[in-house]
């Protein structure tokens, strides 16, 4: 067996901790999407009895729901559990693949291969990630524009 190249082992461990980081910024999204729905729906609460009250349902109120219904969308969007994410190796192919196999892969060729395996997760994972970042970002687009609108149903309605 070859002695541990302490190479593979620093890139095995960037590889390792920028998939930890993506997981911890997908939980990091979901938590502000979580904290954008509460703003809109107290926002909502706080503006809309008085403003239904002095103008009834008019114009502003539905654009007003309109931007809370699609703000509620983003946020399931970014809530919603799906399939595909990869931020852990399985134990079963590691000891297939590379302990128990009928050559099994020096540690330097292991901490090599998972440090691709590892990326390839990585990149897998960025899409969904970006996407995510993109409808939280409408989420507060739609939080701003709701409150600018009762805003103006109130003033002007």
């Amino acid at each position: 067996m070859a002695d541990a190249d302490l190479r593979y082992e620093i890139v095995y461990q960037e590889a390792l901790r920028a998939l930890t980081s993506q997981d911890q910024r997908l939980e990091a999204v979901r938590n502000r999407a979580s904290a954008v729905l509460g703003a809109a729906s107290i926002s909502q609460a706080v503006l809309a009895a008085p403003a239904i009250k002095a103008n009834g349902v008019n114009v502003w109120a539905w654009l007003a729901f309109a931007s809370l219904a699609l703000l509620t969308t983003c946020v399931i969007a970014i809530l919603w559990p799906t399939r595909g994410w990869e931020f852990r190796l399985g134990i079963a192919p590691l000891l297939s693949g590379y302990v128990e196999a009928s050559r099994p892969a020096d540690i330097n060729e292991m901490r090599r291969e998972l440090a691709l395996h590892i990326e390839e997760a990585y990149e897998g994972n960025r899409g969904r990630l970006e996407r995510r970042y993109a409808l939280l970002r409408a989420s507060a687009v739609l939080l701003a524009v709701g409150v600018a609108v009762w805003f103006v149903d109130l003033a002007w309605g």
